[in-house]
């Protein structure tokens, strides 16, 4: 085995033996987090294939004593419009529609089952995901637009913490 192979085995065993520092705190019950987050948003619609545009966010974590309400937002901003088409199931015109900004909002409860140096954690909850400009090519379509601008969606989480 390599030295840094070895190191890399070594630590990864003494993790959770690791204890917190005289001044933290392990009692995470009834505590506010606030966190930010960055990434990408990769999408796809019935007019253009896959994009991956950058998407940043802030998140809220209230915990109690094995679950946590967990609460964010989270905005898309597009390097260069995104396209779709909407019909009007009426008339059967189709509208091109462009945008530049999703926004997803959500909310949800998280549980630690088994509180540890090593907690797994299990969440589930809804979002809200809205296309915030949605522009059709003819004053005609924006109501098709605007209906199709809003989406809901459940949301599964799942991982390991190391404390």
């Amino acid at each position: 085995m390599k030295p840094l192979s070895r190191l890399a085995l070594l630590a990864l065993l003494a993790a959770p033996m690791a204890r917190p520092a005289a001044g933290q705190e392990t009692d995470r019950s009834f505590k506010w987090f606030v966190g930010s987050q960055a990434g990408g948003l990769l999408y796809k619609t019935n007019a253009q294939k896959y994009y991956m545009d950058p998407m940043f966010g802030v998140n809220f974590l209230i915990t109690a004593r094995k679950a946590a309400l967990y609460l964010g937002g989270e905005e898309a901003f597009f390097l260069t419009d995104a396209h779709a088409n909407v019909v009007d199931p009426a008339t059967s015109t189709t509208y091109d529609v462009t945008f530049s900004k999703v926004r997803r909002l959500f909310a949800g409860l998280v549980a630690y089952p088994v509180p540890g140096h090593i907690e797994p954690f299990i969440g589930a909850g809804y979002a809200i995901i809205t296309v915030v400009d949605a522009t059709p090519n003819s004053a005609a379509g924006q109501p098709f637009a605007d209906a199709a601008a809003n989406k809901a969606a459940a949301w599964l989480m799942g991982g390991v913490q190391i404390n």
